[in-house]
């Protein structure tokens, strides 16, 4: 610091000790200009000036406002031979300004543009020129005369109450707010917002639109949220017109924040269990090597990242998930899908059975018992259980069937035939749907042309195309309203 004092011309800056008095003027590399005085006691002071040649000025108000009616401007100047003021009135709403009109004279008196009363707050900026750098313009002053009157809304600490300060960890908390208008005018359609920190921003609990506070009343306000996933303190906030759509004379009492503490997390996890991307009942078929993926859910906001909070077993055996290469296992930070395990075995032919359970970060247990279920393997490729549910039917059904082997087939669809053999529907499956198991294809109950099928007797062929070939089945159906 010392030293930039240098640069600038000082030579008593080295002399300056704690609780000396130094005054300085200067500018960087021009050590010629520099003021400088320094007092042991007493106050440090000296009279300098310097001359700078400007050609131009400008000088704005803070946000004026807010207003209903704006009336009109007036100032006092005077301006030499060569000079001039400028005054420029600004509209500002939502922190976008917008030049309504440009006065140019040294004073007067003039109405504002009706297109004025579009905007909430005016600023001003008064421009101050001298062509010439030799004279100087001068505003003495200026105003504007306005009528203002609007609602000014506000929440204090005596006006939020919490049911409990202190809760159980998947109870309902209770919050209400009282909520004041103060100001001149009645308030419509109050937006509120309550939220609570999560995973580094915040949560939406609730959120209302107060229809009416009248002008000096007030309005309260109950709102419920669930404290499932949190634990131990954890702050909350109340926010009135977060989007500033409303027009106060002040924003600074609109927003309220607090704490309560949540008592432990008993909840326990959920699981989801899918093979082949579907989830299976006993005795389903499934091809020999198949991929079964384990999902658990929950609402706490600790993540599972122990591999030993899921336990699988398959045939009895327990398949070890951690350094296994048929078994991945993923962690999730955040969302309610805390892990995920991908188990890729390959199977015999015959009855397997699978068993499943896991505990989340807090040790709750997905259930007492494992989810448990007996599957079969058949590398015999067949297709059977081919039909329509319901049959008759009286508008939209479901085409189903079986694929059994070690391939779900390539390529699928089901033709409609009228008795004649007339073709009037064609169902493409997608192969991405198509999978070893039980298959649903759904109708809408539709001909090609979007027509409502009459009543009568009908065929249905499903055709499909696995490496082998390709295979058809004809079954008879009806419609009956």
């Amino acid at each position: 610091l010392r030293s930039q004092f240098h640069r600038m011309g000082s030579s008593l800056i080295d002399s300056v000790r704690f609780r000396d008095s130094f005054a300085f003027f200067g500018v960087p590399d021009i050590p010629s200009l520099a003021r400088e005085d320094w007092r042991r006691l007493g106050i440090a002071f000296f009279t300098a000036s310097m001359n700078v040649a400007s050609t131009k000025g400008t000088a704005v108000t803070r946000l004026i406002g807010p207003a209903r009616d704006w009336k009109r401007i007036s100032w006092k100047g005077m301006a030499q031979p060569g000079t001039g003021i400028t005054i420029r009135v600004r509209g500002v709403v939502n922190d976008v300004a917008t030049q309504i009109v440009e006065y140019r004279a040294a004073d007067a008196t003039h109405a504002l543009p009706a297109e004025t009363d579009n905007y909430p707050f005016i600023q001003l900026e008064a421009v101050l020129s001298d062509s010439s750098g030799r004279n100087s313009p001068a505003l003495d002053w200026w105003s504007l005369d306005f009528d203002s009157g609007f609602p000014e809304l506000g929440i204090t600490s005596q006006s939020v109450t919490l049911r409990m300060d202190s809760i159980e960890s998947g109870g309902a908390q209770d919050i209400r707010t009282i909520v004041y208008n103060r100001g001149d005018a009645d308030a419509r359609n109050v937006p509120m917002y309550f939220d609570l920190p999560s995973g580094g921003g915040e949560r939406r609990v609730d959120s209302v639109i107060v229809p009416l506070i009248l002008q000096g009343q007030y309005t309260e306000i109950a709102m419920t949220f669930s404290t499932s996933g949190l634990q131990g303190t954890n702050s909350y906030s109340i926010t009135i017109d977060p989007h500033g759509t409303i027009i106060e004379y002040t924003k600074e009492n609109n927003y309220f924040s607090g704490q309560f503490y949540v008592r432990g997390d008993t909840d326990p996890p959920s699981l989801e269990v899918l093979v082949d991307g579907a989830s299976l009942v006993d005795d389903d078929y499934v091809s020999p090597r198949p991929t079964i993926t384990i999902y658990v859910y929950d609402e706490s906001p600790l993540p599972i990242t122990d591999t030993t909070s899921i336990e699988l077993f398959l045939d009895g055996r327990r398949v070890s998930i951690a350094g296994n290469p048929e078994v991945q296992f993923i962690s999730f930070p955040s969302g309610q899908k805390k892990a995920e395990v991908r188990f890729a075995p390959t199977l015999e032919d015959g009855y397997h059975i699978l068993a499943v359970n896991a505990r989340d970060a807090s040790g709750n247990l997905a259930g007492d018992d494992f989810y448990q279920v007996r599957f079969i393997v058949s590398r015999e490729a067949r297709i059977d259980n081919v039909f329509l549910y319901p049959n008759p039917t009286d508008g939209p059904a479901v085409f189903s069937f079986r694929a059994i082997g070690e391939k779900a087939p390539t390529e699928g669809k089901i033709k409609i035939y009228t008795v004649a053999g007339r073709l009037i529907r064609v169902l493409e499956i997608p192969t991405d749907d198509l999978r070893i198991g039980f298959n649903r294809v759904e109708w809408d109950g539709l001909d090609q042309d979007g027509d409502r099928l009459a009543n009568g007797v009908y065929f249905y062929k499903l055709v499909l195309r696995d490496d082998s070939g390709q295979k058809e089945f004809l079954e008879k159906m009806a419609v009956l309203r």
